[in-house]
């Protein structure tokens, strides 16, 4: 079964050609910088901490890269909410 997991894994890795699951990479590091106040040292320090881990956990288990996507968007939301303080307004 292990064997199994790993050979998809290496499938999925394969055909893996970035574009639409950079974006929350970029979007982490972009509200990094912009929120590098509200955070202070210690904030971003613990988000790239996280960012670690969740790249570590999908590293060495055999879930799909997509996921991992869904992981750091989820930790953008977290970040917008915390550097924006929760109210993000568009247009007027």
């Amino acid at each position: 079964m292990r064997g199994q997991l790993l050979e998809a894994r290496e499938v999925v890795s394969v055909h893996y050609d970035g574009g639409m699951l950079d974006i929350p990479f970029i979007a982490f590091w972009v509200l990094l910088f912009v929120g590098r106040e509200q955070l202070g040292r210690n904030g971003i320090l613990i988000a790239i901490s996280v960012l670690l881990v969740i790249y570590l956990v999908f590293r060495f288990t055999a879930i799909p890269p997509s996921l991992f996507a869904t992981a750091q968007a989820i930790l953008d939301i977290v970040l917008v909410l915390i550097v924006f303080k929760g109210d993000v307004k568009f247009g007027r």
